[in-house]
């Protein structure tokens, strides 16, 4: 599992298309998982795809839930050999 922090998401993909081709640790990993994507409703999910990885699996920030409308959100594509455990789109406190 590759963990990252990556304050915006949209202007990154490139970057990690390009560590998944040509990064072993990255094109290996069984789970990428990204924290502060900062992605909205108006951010396709195929504009997020990951080489080799399956759809993500996203949860944005709501502002009418959180009362913040900017920052948050996470991203989780993972490989399709992964065995996947349920996930819940469910926010706990604020």
């Amino acid at each position: 599992m590759i963990l990252g922090n990556v304050q915006s998401l949209r202007n990154k993909v490139d970057e990690l298309q390009g560590n998944v081709r040509f990064q072993k640790n990255f094109r290996d990993c069984s789970v990428l998982a990204f924290t502060e994507t900062w992605l909205t409703d108006c951010n396709q999910d195929n504009d997020l795809f990951i080489d080799g990885f399956g759809a993500p699996f996203r949860l944005d920030r709501k502002a009418e839930v959180t009362g913040k409308t900017q920052g948050g959100g996470i991203i989780e594509p993972s490989q399709p050999w992964t065995s996947s455990a349920p996930r819940t789109k469910e926010r706990v406190g604020q």
